[in-house]
C-alpha cells in the first residue's frame, strides 16, 4: 500500500491528461450514411431503418427537413439549437463540420435505442461531447416545432373522436386511452434514497412515469413522480384534476342506449 501511494505521489500511475486527437473523417461518414439509408436505391431497405431508428425514414425526412428549414416568426433570431442543426460550420481548421441528417442519426439513435453518446463513433465519426450536443439541440428542436400539436390538451372535438374510435374498436364507450405507469430507472439518485425508492422487483432506485396514450400512439398525459406505488402517483398527478374541478370539456357518450353528459 505504502508504495502505491509513493506511486501516485510521484505521478507515475496517473495518466496524462492531455487531450488525444483523433482524426475523423465526417465528410465520408456522411456520403456512407446517405449510401446506407437516404439515397434512392439504398443499401439497407426501409424495413432495417424501421427497426434501428424506431420510426419510418418519411418521419425522419420530415423532422430533419423542419429543422433545416426553420425559421422564426417576426424578427425573433433563429435560437442558437437550431443554428447548430442548420449549419454545416466550418471549424478552425477549415474542416466542414456534421450535416443535419448526421446529427439527426445521432440523437434519434440515441434516444430510440438508449445508445450512449460515443456507440457511433466509428460509423458516424461523431465524438462523444459532439454526440451530446447535438442530442441536447435536436430535443429542444423538436419541442419547439411540434409542442403546440403534439403537446397539447385533447379538445372537445379529439375526446368525442377518442370516445367513438374506442367504442368502435373494443365495444366500450367512454374509453379516452390506457393509462399505464412504469418505473423509470433513476441513475443519479441521492444514496440517501436509495431505499426508498427501490422495489424489491427492480433492485435500483426509479421514478414513476405515468402517461395515458390513445389508439394512435398519442400521448395524452405524461406524469413523473417521485414514489414506487402506482396508486401514490395517481394520487398526485393532475389526471382527473379538471374533473374533480369541474373544468373539463364537455363531452358525452352512450351506454346502454341513453346519453350520458
Amino acid at each position: 500500500m505504502g508504495d502505491f501511494i509513493d506511486l501516485v505521489k510521484n505521478g507515475e500511475s496517473s495518466t496524462p491528461l492531455t487531450r488525444v486527437h483523433i482524426p475523423r473523417d465526417q465528410l465520408g461518414a456522411g456520403q456512407q450514411l446517405l449510401n446506407d439509408y437516404f439515397v434512392e436505391n439504398a443499401k439497407y431497405p426501409p424495413h432495417f431503418f424501421r427497426r434501428r431508428f424506431r420510426m419510418r425514414k418519411q418521419l425522419f425526412m420530415r423532422i430533419a427537413n423542419d429543422i433545416a428549414s426553420f425559421s422564426p416568426v417576426g424578427d425573433e433570431p433563429v435560437p442558437r439549437y437550431f443554428v447548430e442543426f442548420q449549419n454545416q460550420r466550418v471549424d478552425e481548421r477549415g474542416k466542414l463540420g456534421f450535416s443535419t441528417i448526421q446529427k439527426c442519426t445521432s440523437a434519434i439513435r440515441q434516444l430510440a435505442c438508449g445508445n450512449v453518446a460515443d456507440s457511433l463513433d466509428e460509423y458516424l465519426q461523431m465524438g462523444e461531447q459532439t454526440s451530446r450536443d447535438a442530442l441536447d439541440a435536436f430535443c429542444k428542436c423538436v419541442f419547439d416545432l411540434y409542442r403546440e400539436e403534439y403537446l397539447r390538451r385533447p379538445t372537445t372535438d379529439d375526446i368525442q373522436r377518442l370516445s367513438q374510435k374506442h367504442a368502435h374498436l373494443h365495444g366500450f364507450p367512454g374509453i379516452l386511452g390506457s393509462i399505464d405507469c412504469m418505473n423509470w430507472p433513476w441513475k443519479r439518485y441521492p444514496k440517501a434514497w436509495q431505499g426508498q425508492f427501490t422495489r424489491g422487483n427492480k433492485g435500483v432506485p426509479t421514478i414513476m412515469l405515468e402517461a395515458v396514450a390513445s389508439y394512435d400512439l398519442w400521448i395524452r398525459h405524461a406524469f413523473f413522480w417521485n414514489d414506487r406505488f402506482d396508486i401514490n402517483v395517481l394520487n398526485q398527478s393532475h389526471l382527473f384534476r379538471e374533473i374533480i374541478e369541474d373544468t373539463a370539456p364537455d363531452t358525452s357518450f352512450t351506454v346502454t342506449r341513453r346519453n350520458i353528459i
